[in-house]
């Protein structure tokens, strides 16, 4: 494999993501890579508008607020708004790509702001960009379009190599680049 990777030392890292106004989906923003036949966890969180002001103050204009509840949760593959006929999760349970089936574990909770996705019995054809995302019952905002993260399965644990500068100390959660 040519790409450039990411090893997570630890699931819990610190991680970047995609910021539009209150709509966030905080995911690694360098590939993550495993190996056949290994399991993996894509590690997501999000946040997103809670209500239609959440800066009033006056109990009266408070009175008139809506609340926002999270109606669907979804990881696709490439599909930057998860516009598509299959998926890898929905949690209605619409489309399920069958490729995937008895192989994905959704860790969150519809509106618990935990998005992570484990998926075993990784294969070859896994490899690609998965995207997160979530639709609210907001009238007018929607999630903006999302970059994703990518997954790079390789063929065996000897084709994956990691280097470090003797120098240099490593420490917990960072990432460590393929060589």
């Amino acid at each position: 494999m040519g790409h450039q990777c990411s090893y997570w030392l630890i699931i819990t890292l610190s991680m970047e993501g995609i910021l539009a106004g209150d709509w966030s989906v905080h995911v690694p923003l360098t590939p993550i890579c495993a190996v056949v036949g290994s399991s993996v966890v894509l590690p997501c969180s999000y946040d997103y508008p809670r209500s239609s002001d959440e800066s009033r103050r006056d109990a009266q204009e408070a009175a008139e607020v809506q609340e926002y509840k999270v109606q669907f949760e979804m990881w696709c593959l490439s599909d930057s708004r998860c516009i598509t006929q299959r998926y890898v999760f929905h949690s209605a349970d619409i489309f399920p790509d069958p490729s995937y089936q008895n192989r994905v574990q959704y860790l969150g909770h519809p509106g618990m702001k935990n998005c992570s996705l484990s998926i075993s019995d990784l294969r070859p054809s896994d490899s690609g960009t998965y995207v997160f995302y979530l639709i609210t019952n907001h009238p007018d905002e929607k999630m903006p379009p999302q970059s994703g993260v990518q997954l790079l399965v390789a063929d065996s644990a000897s084709a994956v190599s990691v280097l470090a500068s003797p120098s240099r100390v490593i420490a917990e959660g960072e990432a460590l680049r393929r060589a």
